[in-house]
């Protein structure tokens, strides 16, 4: 497995960091619980993430706490519903 990270990513293993520069993450659900704790953690790796959420409130209010942790962080909006589902 950690050959496999350090292909990817840059991986200091005495501080078990994991530097995400340079990727875009999507994550769904991100302005609360799980998926929060998800978004913030990728941006503090370096990630662009995109929180992909239904309430633009609640998001904008996720994206503040992210920015108090990681004040360099590019974290950005997308709004998503069921309304917004396609079936195939």
């Amino acid at each position: 497995m950690l050959c496999l990270l350090r292909r990817h990513y840059s991986v200091s293993i005495k501080t078990r960091e994991i530097r995400m520069t340079g990727r875009v993450a999507i994550v769904t659900g991100a302005e609360a619980s799980v998926g929060f704790e998800v978004a913030k953690s990728l941006c503090e790796a370096g990630s662009d993430v995109i929180l992909a959420c239904k309430d633009e409130a609640q998001t904008g209010v996720a994206i503040e706490k992210i920015k108090e942790q990681a004040p360099n962080a590019l974290a950005a909006f997308m709004q998503v519903g069921c309304n917004m589902c396609v079936i195939v």
